[in-house]
This record gives structure tokens, sequence and C-alpha cells, in this order.
């Protein structure tokens, strides 16, 4: 997030940061501040805290994601026939 706002022209004054989202969302919780994480890992917390979950939509947020793999060709049919859904649906 802070190179994204570094591109933008809009560095980060960062306070705070955290090992953790789970401290994040803790700290959240307890009023300190706000907080981004994964909406993986907010929609997990909100059962257990006391927190909203504000979407963002954003082109800035939102991620680049690779697949890895060792070696693609030698993977079992199903798991090569996974990757390349995968692929097919990224663009």
């Amino acid at each position: 997030m802070s190179s994204k706002a570094t591109q933008v022209g809009r560095p980060l004054r960062l306070r705070v940061q955290l090992r953790s989202f789970d401290a994040v969302c803790r700290l959240v919780e307890r009023n300190v501040g706000v907080g981004i994480v994964p909406a993986t890992t907010a929609r997990s917390a909100i059962k257990s805290m006391a927190i909203k979950a504000v979407d963002l939509a954003d082109p800035w947020a939102l991620r680049d994601l690779t697949i890895c793999v060792r070696d693609f060709v030698a993977l079992p049919p199903y798991a090569r026939q996974l990757v390349e859904h995968m692929r097919a649906g990224a663009h």
C-alpha cells in the first residue's frame, strides 16, 4: 500500500505498523484508528470483533497475484487444469 501511495504522489505517514492483520483488527476494535486488511481477514474478524468492514473498489486497492508452481509440466492433470482455468479468468 505504501508503494501505491508513493506512486500517486501521496506517501503515507504511518504512526504504527503491526506484524499481523489480527493485531490491526484488534486495535480498530479498541477505537485506536482505522486499518486496511485483506477482505478475508475482515470477514473473519467481524464475526468475533466489534468492527465493521467497508469494501474498497478503487483501482489502487486491487492486488496483483501470481500462481506459483515448481514445474507446470510435472503437475497432475487436475492441478494443471486448475492453473489454466485461473489464468483464463485473469483476462
